[in-house]
């Protein structure tokens, strides 16, 4: 990442970013508010057709670097960016008591970043720091995983809701909480169970019912954030939630 090479190169962070239109209509597309607001907390964001580059450029006290021109592979490590952006949005915004309640303790979110971690651990996948430290909602699409996540309270209790997609396994929708329980959550059915005597028309009786349940749990998964909009997930995902709420492998059929 730029800022990343910008670092590598001065040993200071950049102060301000200024971006190629349509560069940053496709980069903030993929931002949650929280997230925007983080970075817009931390940097002077200028959006201008006097960018010169495809993408965007960096700049602060020590020069200026284009987003094509001077990174390299290391620059691709989000880490240091993420600790950095955490760090000076803190530095910069004055938390109100309720805000730090949300945002501020981060040995709060210890059991749950540990369980999260826990249990992607085989494909190396974790929460990005700077959503942890926000609170902000996000999706990550990582080593054929979708996962869509969410913060929130019940109660005294803080917690992240998790809508975890792999074609691999059966989709997994759970709430991990700050004490360490974890409330699991209705997913698509994967499939329709039937009583072995059971008639044609109780078949499709369950059949029927199995298709609506599915497209209730998806459309409340989709207004809640969890799942991105139709047609923007693996293409895996989309397949099976095509099919589950009652699509056909006929051509030019739907349930």
């Amino acid at each position: 990442m730029a800022s990343n090479a910008y670092r590598r190169r001065h040993g200071a962070w950049p102060q301000r970013v200024r971006f190629a239109p349509g560069h940053f209509a496709a980069y903030a597309s993929g931002l949650t508010t929280g997230q925007l607001e983080l970075l817009c907390t931390a940097f002077e964001i200028t959006v201008s057709t006097s960018e010169t580059s495809p993408r965007l450029t960096v700049s602060g006290k020590e020069g200026s670097l284009t987003y094509d021109d001077g990174v390299e592979e290391p620059d691709w490590d989000a880490a240091p960016f993420d600790a950095w952006l955490l760090s000076e949005a803190e530095r910069v915004t004055c938390l109100t008591f309720d805000e730090k309640r949300h945002t501020g303790d981060a040995s709060r979110t210890e059991p749950i970043k540990t369980y999260f971690t826990e249990y992607f651990r085989n494909w190396g996948v974790q929460l990005p720091a700077a959503s942890v430290a926000s609170r902000t909602a996000g999706h990550i699409f990582e080593r054929g995983w979708h996962i869509g996540y969410l913060w929130g309270h019940k109660g005294d209790d803080e917690y992240l809701e998790v809508l975890a997609q792999h074609r691999m396994t059966n989709d997994r929708h759970f709430r991990v909480f700050a004490s360490g329980r974890v409330e699991d959550l209705p997913t698509a059915d994967g499939f329709c169970l039937h009583q072995p005597d059971a008639t044609t028309a109780e078949r499709s009786q369950a059949e029927r019912e199995s298709v609506e349940r599915n497209r209730r749990v998806y459309a409340d998964l989709r207004e809640r954030g969890l799942l991105p909009p139709a047609g923007k997930n693996l293409g895996a995902h989309d397949i099976n939630e095509y099919l589950r709420s009652g699509g056909s492998t006929e051509t030019g059929s739907t349930g």
